[in-house]
């Protein structure tokens, strides 16, 4: 991973260099050639940092730790920088489970409705509930809805509904998901209809 990273960085460095030192001389399809070359690159550092997040996911073990569903809701909207047209709710209630790979679980999701979003307001609402010994979290927005022929499919390794050109992301993100929650003994289910938004499940066990 970094002996890939260094020469990515290399060519991110030479295309702001040859902007700065060509901004005068440059052909407006040149420009558009170079952002092109940046956004490509930047797919491919993503695409690196979720391989190698992936395949650290068995190599830890984590103790539980208490968090709180509506706090850690409200930092992962404010990392992700979620647009202002998006309302989000959370329930303020505390649960204990490992709290590192949770976020990661939570925070994919959480892009992922962001990311795949169609409408001009959008929403997204985490519930609990405990049943069965598990923790149950669902997250739910009112996005384009995943085809009942596809729910299987986006769980999969380098999936995407729409071209990397009109989405970024490595198609990675659902995959590591379920890696996740998988190897924490836990499930994932989707409830989604084209054109109606999608819900995704977590059960956890407690």
């Amino acid at each position: 991973s970094h002996d890939l990273k260094s020469p990515l960085n290399a060519i991110k460095q030479l295309v702001t260099w040859i902007e700065e030192d060509c901004a005068d001389i440059l052909p407006e399809e040149s420009k558009e050639h170079l952002g092109l070359l940046r956004q490509r690159s930047e797919r491919m550092m993503k695409l690196l940092q979720d391989l190698l997040e992936y395949s650290r996911i068995n190599r830890h073990s984590y103790d539980a730790e208490v968090v709180n569903l509506s706090i850690m809701t409200n930092d992962i909207v404010e990392l992700l920088d979620v647009p202002s047209q998006f309302s989000h709710a959370a329930p303020d209630i505390d649960i204990s489970l490992p709290k590192i790979p949770f976020e990661i679980v939570l925070r994919n999701l959480i892009s992922n409705a962001v990311k795949h979003h169609d409408k001009e307001q959008g929403s997204i609402n985490v519930s609990y509930q405990l049943a069965e010994n598990m923790h149950k979290i669902t997250v739910q927005d009112n996005g384009p809805g995943i085809p009942k022929n596809m729910h299987a499919k986006v769980m999969e390794m380098f999936q995407t509904l729409k071209p990397r050109d009109r989405v970024e992301g490595s198609g990675m993100g659902l995959a590591i998901v379920k890696r996740i929650v998988e190897h924490h003994m836990g499930t994932i289910s989707i409830d989604s209809t084209e054109g109606e938004g999608t819900s995704f499940t977590i059960s956890w066990p407690v």
